[in-house]
């Protein structure tokens, strides 16, 4: 009975913990590097994004990778941006709407190693 409780307890004190965690924020350069992806696995990086504001990103990878941002309407998955078999790219996207925006990687037959970075950018001055 005793074990049972402290069990219990354990698991209120973990989910309070967790209700405080809060989302990266997305104004902080987020940066990885040698990520391994499997043959034709997907990596995928969402944040939130305000209108206005603009999304910097670059990666490289040590095999073509279809490359794609990408977001969420109703059922459909519409993608802005699209790059297939590549093995690097850069830009600064700006944002049209207020949403999460998704980057997502995937890998061909042979898989790759993937290193990139992204951040967003305060709206650009008029």
């Amino acid at each position: 009975m005793i074990l049972r409780r402290s069990a219990a307890m354990l698991a209120l004190a973990s989910g309070a913990l967790m209700s405080c965690v809060t989302a990266p924020d997305p104004h902080r350069p987020r940066i990885v590097q040698h990520v391994s992806l499997a043959a034709y696995a997907l990596r995928e990086e969402c944040l939130p994004l305000v209108a206005h504001e603009r999304l910097e990103y670059r990666f490289t990878a040590s095999e073509p990778v279809r490359f794609a941002l990408q977001y969420r309407e109703a059922n459909a998955v519409l993608v802005p941006l699209e790059r297939d078999s590549t093995r690097e790219d850069a830009g600064i996207y700006p944002v049209p709407e207020t949403r999460d925006y998704c980057l997502v990687w995937e890998a061909g037959p042979g898989g790759a190693f993937l290193d990139y970075r992204f951040v967003a950018l305060a709206p650009a001055a008029p």
